[in-house]
């Protein structure tokens, strides 16, 4: 997770199976590596998966 405006890492590395991040900053800029191993909601409402291994983005806009 970084944010896009200041380049600020909140989260790199791995995450264990059933393991969860919420973050409460916006806007985010979210990549996963494997988009098909992970299920991204985005203010509740659930995003389009990539195909297993293919690396996937997610922008989260600010709420306004």
């Amino acid at each position: 997770m970084t944010m896009p405006e200041t380049g600020e890492v909140l989260q790199q590395g791995v995450l264990n199976t059933g393991e969860e991040r919420q973050y409460d900053k916006a806007p985010l800029q979210v990549v996963a590596a494997d988009g098909g191993a992970v299920e991204v909601l985005i203010y509740g409402r659930q995003q389009p998966r990539a195909t297993a291994g293919e690396r996937k983005n997610w922008f989260v806009p600010a709420r306004g």
